[in-house]
């Protein structure tokens, strides 16, 4: 006989046995609040000696079922998805695999049961069975965050193992595994007396193992026993082997190099010859993993480099856009102000005032440049390039309080290294006043001295606006504040390299540890806050 027939067979079977004349519910009256009650259950929950395949659920109302597929989780997990039918007021669940001896199985519906008129949930069913004996009833609990913020997600997956080795993650299933709530908080139940491996993962896939792909993965070195709770782990997303994983024309003239690690530090073999490209600069993003290739040949047509890594040769070949007196018209081929600009509405009276540009700078005709103060000219006290490669000019003045500036630049005034030269550029700006200003002082010491740390200073969206590694017992005082809330974050600097640093699984390395300061820091204006 079928899987299928064998299940529709018993189906019939069991709804000839809660068959029931179909009542309609009357009209009127209060609204109906309360979730499906459970009338019976075959066999009933908590059974022991369980051998079968089948499982009933009667109800006393008319139900649906949604999201079941990631609904309901089956712990220790099943080879497939249990199958799941509901016929008016009875659930029936089917699934063929061979079940383990003397193991307790729970089947967590989640939110996935709802009334068919409301749509009032059943939250957090669970039906727990044994293949042997005894309900094993032991618990482990605990949280799981990311290790970089401490910022916790619902549905990653804890995950418990009876074998010691280090490889159980990516050959096993787990024997025992939960998933964790709004909170962050998790509750693995129904676990046999024992010590076990533990591991938090969060991952795309269902297959319940970690690949070391894209998932991120939390994890103790130590053994955990059945029935402890307090169990925090932390997630991470390990290093990749370094790779080069996408490079591509922009436009002619700049070449883009995107890699999943620092690109400043690979050594790069020109078989192109430079002098026809006639390469202009080489720069880097922030975090180093993408390379921006300048050149001004708009007519080279390709361009061919070879890197080495781990000592194997790699070789990338790109066909380059070709400027052939036209480009795309919904990106002309223009000298502008890049979108992505650092410019502001109020100007700081600490900071100079910056323009970046979509291109590099190769002259500037700098007696055309206009500065104006409440409609007085004034002299800057210097213009510079910020960077390298001549996209950002920094504007510095012996700026007023509370004054009104204008900065006009006349077309033609500005030629870029391709020979494109701007339109006008208007801005106005106002500065703040020196009250405007807040101060955040920091007294800081270390429990041991030869720990170095990295204080840093967030705004409200988590960007960081004020940094300082702390090699000794400190005061830090990060003045010039604008109001708002801040937050103050840790970093133990372990390799003391200047930046957190991620863990590695088989290496037995955890992530660099992160503390938060406990309360929001609200600095305001001409006001001093002080901090131990």
């Amino acid at each position: 006989m079928s899987r299928i027939v064998r299940f529709s067979f018993f189906i019939c079977i069991a709804f000839c046995l809660f068959s029931c004349a179909i009542q309609v519910a009357p009209g009127g009256g209060d609204k109906d609040l309360a979730p499906p009650v459970i009338e019976k259950m075959i066999p009933e929950n908590h059974t022991t000696g369980f051998k079968g395949h089948d499982l009933v659920i009667r109800f006393d109302e008319f139900i649906q079922l949604k999201d079941i597929q990631t609904q309901l989780i089956v712990s220790p997990p099943l080879a497939y998805q249990p199958e799941t039918k509901v016929r008016k007021k009875t659930l029936f669940i089917h699934f063929d695999d061979t079940l383990r001896e003397n193991t307790t199985y729970t089947f967590n519906f989640g939110n996935s049961i709802i009334d068919n008129n409301e749509g009032n949930v059943l939250e957090n069913f669970q039906y727990v069975f044994s293949t042997g004996d005894v309900i094993d009833s032991l618990e482990i609990s605990g949280k799981v965050d990311f290790a970089f913020d401490l910022k916790t997600e619902k549905g990653i997956l804890v995950m418990l193992y009876s074998s010691p080795e280090d490889s159980v993650p990516y050959k096993e299933r787990p024997l025992y595994f939960a998933k964790t709530n709004d909170l962050g908080e998790f509750h693995v139940k129904n676990i046999a007396p024992g010590k076990y491996r533990i591991f938090a993962l969060k991952t795309g896939g269902t297959d319940y193992q970690y690949t070391n792909g894209d998932e991120s993965i939390g994890f103790l070195d130590t053994l955990v026993e059945a029935g402890q709770s307090k169990v925090n782990l932390h997630l991470f997303s390990e290093q990749r082997e370094f790779q080069i994983t996408r490079s591509y024309s922009e436009f002619a003239g700049k070449v883009v190099v995107i890699a999943n690690g620092a690109l400043d530090t690979l050594p790069i073999t020109w078989i192109t010859d430079t002098s026809k490209l006639a390469i202009h600069a080489l720069s880097y993003s922030e975090k180093k993993d993408t390379l921006n290739i300048w050149y001004t040949n708009l007519k080279a047509d390709s361009l061919q480099i070879s890197y080495t890594i781990k000592e194997k040769t790699d070789t990338s070949t790109l066909r380059l856009f070709k400027f052939e007196g036209k480009q795309n018209l919904r990106q002309p081929f223009a000298l502008t102000v890049d979108p992505s600009s650092s410019l502001i509405q109020a100007q700081d009276l600490h900071r100079p005032f910056s323009i970046v540009f979509n291109h590099p700078i190769k002259n500037v005709e700098y007696s055309k440049i206009r500065f104006m103060a409440d409609s007085q000219q004034v002299e800057p006290l210097r213009i510079e390039y910020a960077d390298s490669i001549h996209r950002i000019l920094n504007f510095f003045c012996n700026w007023k309080e509370a004054k009104s500036y204008h900065l006009f630049i006349p077309s033609g005034s500005i030629e870029d290294i391709y020979g494109l030269k701007n339109d006008t550029i208007l801005f106005d700006t106002r500065t703040h006043e020196l009250t405007d200003y807040g101060t955040l002082a920091v007294l800081f010491s270390r429990e041991n001295a030869s720990d170095q740390y990295i204080l840093q200073l967030l705004d409200a969206k988590d960007n960081v606006v004020r940094e300082s590694v702390l090699k000794s017992d400190s005061l830090v005082q990060f003045l010039n504040l604008l109001p708002g809330s801040y937050r103050m974050k840790l970093i133990r600097d372990e390799n003391k390299n200047g930046k957190w640093d991620a863990g590695h699984y088989l290496k037995h390395v955890q992530a660099e540890e992160v503390a938060f300061y406990k309360e929001a820091i609200m600095v305001r204006a001409n006001w001093d806050v002080e901090l131990k």
